[in-house]
C-alpha cells in the first residue's frame, strides 16, 4: 500500500492512558471492529478487501499482534487531545523480546490523510501526518511524522501497551489544529530498514466498518 518512511528513534515516552470507555458529551469518537485472519499478500483495490490470505503457519500471521481486531480514534474537546487505539489478536511483544526471524521492525499506525487513499484509484492522495508505534525487537517508541510514515519526525508521543491493546495520544496543536482529515489505521512489518523498502502493509480497515468510509479511509470528524 502506502510508499511512505521514518528513522527509528531510541527514545521512549511512556504515557499513562486508560482503556477506551464510554464517549462523553465532550468528545468525539470512531470505533470499528476488524476481522480475524485477514492478513494476505493480495487485495482488491475496488472493494478494499483482501482476496488471498496467508496461512496461520506463517510468522506474519502466527504472532497475532499484526492482526487487528478493533481500532478507535477519539478527540477530547476539553483537553484538545486525540487518542488512537488498536486491539490485536495476541499480546504485543514485551520490550526486549526478539522479533521472529526475518522481521526488522513492526509498526502500528494511523495515517491522517488529505482524502480517501487508494493505490489504483487515488494513489496521489497525501498524508498530513502519521501517528506510529514502532517496535524493533528491543524497545518501543511512538512518533508523529509530518507527512507519511517515512517523513520527518515532528515529536515523540506518549503511548501505552497493555497486552493486546495499544494507545497513542497527541494534541490538536501538534497536527496544526486540523479541522478535518481522513483516518486510515494499519499494521506494518519491515524485513529491511530504511533507506531500503522491504515492508508490507498488513491489516487496515475492513470494508464498510465505519460510517462514511471510502475504501480503507474514514472521514474525520465522524459522519
Amino acid at each position: 500500500m502506502k510508499k511512505i518512511v521514518v528513522a527509528l528513534l531510541s527514545v521512549i515516552v511512556v504515557g499513562l492512558m486508560l482503556a477506551p470507555g464510554p464517549v462523553s458529551a465532550g468528545s468525539m469518537a470512531i470505533k470499528a471492529a476488524d476481522r480475524l485472519g485477514d492478513l494476505g499478500p493480495k487485495y482488491d483495490a475496488a472493494s478494499a478487501d483482501t482476496v488471498l490470505f496467508w496461512p496461520d503457519t506463517m510468522p506474519l500471521t502466527r504472532v497475532g499482534y499484526l492482526d487487528m481486531t478493533s481500532w478507535w480514534f477519539e478527540y477530547s474537546r476539553k483537553d484538545k487531545l486525540y487518542t488512537f487505539g488498536m486491539e490485536v489478536a495476541k499480546s504485543l511483544p514485551d520490550a526486549g523480546s526478539p522479533l521472529p526471524t526475518g522481521f526488522k521492525e513492526v509498526r502500528w499506525l494511523v495515517w491522517l490523510d488529505m482524502g480517501a487513499w487508494n493505490p489504483e484509484y487515488a494513489p496521489t492522495v497525501g498524508s498530513y501526518y502519521t501517528v506510529i508505534l514502532i517496535y524493533d525487537g528491543s524497545e518501543y517508541v511512538a512518533v508523529l511524522t509530518q507527512g507519511g510514515q517515512w517523513s520527518p519526525v515532528v515529536t515523540t508521543l506518549p503511548f501505552s501497551v497493555d497486552g493486546s491493546k495499544l494507545q497513542i495520544q497527541f494534541s490538536a496543536a501538534s497536527i496544526g489544529n486540523l479541522k478535518s482529515f481522513w483516518v486510515m489505521p494499519c499494521t506494518v512489518v519491515l524485513w529491511a530498514l530504511p533507506p531500503y523498502s522491504g515492508y508490507w502493509d498488513l491489516d487496515s480497515t475492513d470494508p464498510g466498518a465505519a460510517p462514511g468510509q471510502v475504501w480503507w479511509s474514514v472521514p474525520w470528524p465522524p459522519v
